[in-house]
Order: structure tokens, then C-alpha cells, then sequence
């Protein structure tokens, strides 16, 4: 997850035994919340595709609000 191009998709979260969540999330939640997608250190040597993954998703036409980091 870690290695993924942008911050808010690197969460994940799983139903411990006992009822509670365990968030594992290596880039925080801060982005995910506020509607912000950065990438991640990973994707500044890979640019183009954090850009054409960016387009194919139309993640702004899906989330008014949504704030999309060009670099």
C-alpha cells in the first residue's frame, strides 16, 4: 500500500475478532477526509501513470468537492 500513487487510497481496515477496527493507513487519513488526492512518494518517479490513472477514474466527476493534486 505504501507504494501506490495516491494517498487516499492507501487505507485499509479489517473487523478484529473482538469488534474493534484495526486502520492500517502508511500515509495517514488527513488526504482520504478532506477530499485530497496527492500522490504518494512512490509515484513522483512515476508521474504519467499517477496522471492517466487520475483520468481513466474521473474521481472529480464522481466526488464534487474532490481536489486532485497536479505535479
Amino acid at each position: 500500500m505504501a507504494h501506490w500513487l495516491e494517498t487516499p487510497t492507501c487505507i485499509a481496515a479489517r473487523l478484529e475478532g473482538d469488534g474493534r477496527v484495526n486502520i492500517l493507513a502508511p500515509h495517514g487519513v488527513d488526504d482520504l477526509l478532506s477530499l485530497h488526492v496527492r500522490p504518494t512518494p512512490a509515484a513522483q518517479t512515476k508521474m504519467d501513470q499517477y496522471h492517466a490513472r487520475m483520468a481513466a477514474k474521473n474521481w472529480v466527476g464522481l466526488w464534487p468537492g474532490l481536489y486532485v493534486e497536479e505535479l
